[in-house]
């Protein structure tokens, strides 16, 4: 088994012949520090990370109530109850759309569609 190697910068382990490659991505995109471990893309701010993230995970914790679309980030839903329900959307819930779900955290008010994502996402409030 050939012996990995930890980037200094983010931990991630790679092969000899790949190591020096992957820490040059960082010291290219300084403005970028935040990495994609699937593919890569880097990215400035980790919101914008976790959102790309999606695209491999697949996961989409957006769902209309009104047509069951799920999108992966929230500019999406947006823009998809905008442009098919602004008629039945009574506007906004403190500026942001009222997602239709059944699972509720009662400490951050966040909603979620997933009872997986759900319990992970509880794991956080336990901590503090």
């Amino acid at each position: 088994m050939e012996k990995l190697y930890a980037c200094h910068y983010c931990n991630q382990k790679f092969k000899i012949d790949e190591i020096n490659i992957h820490i040059l991505s960082h010291k290219i995109n300084k403005n970028k520090p935040y990495i994609c471990t699937y593919c890569n893309k880097n990215f400035s701010k980790p919101f914008d990370l976790k959102i790309h993230i999606r695209v491999h995970t697949l996961e989409k914790p957006y769902c209309c109530k009104y047509c069951d679309k799920k999108v992966s980030d929230p500019s999406a839903f947006r823009r998809h109850m905008t442009n098919y329900h602004s008629e039945k959307v009574n506007n906004l819930n403190n500026g942001k759309y009222i997602i239709n779900t059944e699972y509720k955290c009662n400490y951050c008010n966040n909603y979620f569609s997933d009872k997986l994502i759900f319990d992970k996402h509880m794991i956080i409030h336990k901590k503090e």
